[in-house]
C-alpha cells in the first residue's frame, strides 16, 4: 500500500493540500484549484463517480540524480536548476537561439564598459593620439 501524507497540524488542510499539489497559496492558479476541488466534494451529483488522477512520476533528475517522484518535486527540481521542461525540438532549438542571443549582448555590454575604462584610464596624450 502506498504511503499516504498527512496533513501537519500546523497548516490548515487547504494550505497543506495546495502546498501538496504544488500550488502556490493566494495565487489565483490556487484558489480556482481549490475552488474546482471543493464543488467536486460538495456537489456529488454534478460530477457523477469521480476519482482523482495523478500523472505517475518516477524518474532521476538527469542535472543531480535526485529522485523525483511527484509533481512539487519536478516543478522544485527545475527552479533548484534552472531547468525547463522538454518542449520539442523546434522550441528547444529557438530556446537555444535565444540564449545564446542574450548571452551575446551581455558580453557586449561588458566589452563596451571594459574598453570606455581601459581608454579613459589612458594618458592624455595617447588618447589624442588614438583620435579619442
Amino acid at each position: 500500500m502506498k504511503n499516504v501524507e498527512i496533513a501537519p497540524d500546523h497548516l490548515g488542510y487547504k494550505a497543506w493540500w495546495l502546498d501538496f499539489w504544488g500550488y502556490v497559496p493566494g495565487t489565483k492558479e490556487a484558489e480556482e484549484a481549490w475552488v474546482a476541488k471543493q464543488s467536486m466534494h460538495l456537489s456529488p451529483t454534478k460530477c457523477g463517480v469521480m476519482g482523482l488522477v495523478q500523472q505517475d512520476i518516477h524518474y532521476t533528475s538527469p542535472v543531480d540524480g535526485t529522485p523525483i517522484t511527484t509533481m512539487r518535486k519536478r516543478k522544485n527540481d527545475l527552479a533548484r536548476t534552472g531547468s525547463r521542461p522538454w518542449e520539442g525540438m523546434a522550441a528547444e532549438t529557438a530556446e537555444a537561439k535565444r540564449r545564446v542571443a542574450e548571452d551575446e549582448k551581455r558580453n557586449d555590454r561588458k566589452l563596451d564598459e571594459n574598453v570606455k575604462r581601459a581608454f579613459y584610464q589612458l594618458s592624455p596624450e595617447k588618447r589624442r593620439h588614438l583620435g579619442g
